[in-house]
């Protein structure tokens, strides 16, 4: 169906950064991608997990849409220094839990 693979932020024990997330396509829009985001809260991994980052590559709209959807929002001061992709073709996304 689907997996994501998730990071410790070094500085921020409350948040992970998402690298990847992958469903199969013949399982999106059935909440395959939205429980695998949220995994790690939902499954109690992380129960106090406060935010979650990633990025988006700035041409994948049904990207944005999906985040966008979940709550994600941009995030202009988030940086990673261990990405491989240039950071001129991506986007920064932040979700944060409600309190």
């Amino acid at each position: 169906m689907g997996w994501a693979t998730f990071a410790t932020e070094p500085e921020d024990a409350d948040a992970r950064y998402m690298n990847l997330l992958i469903v199969d396509p013949k399982f999106q829009g059935l909440g395959v991608g939205k429980s695998l985001v949220f995994s790690l809260k939902n499954l109690g991994i992380h129960p106090n997990l406060q935010r979650i980052n990633l990025f988006v590559r700035k041409v994948n709209q049904r990207g944005y849409e999906f985040y966008d959807h979940l709550g994600f929002t941009k995030n202009l001061n988030y940086q990673r220094t261990d990405n491989h992709v240039q950071m001129k073709f991506l986007e920064a996304l932040t979700w944060e839990a409600s309190l």
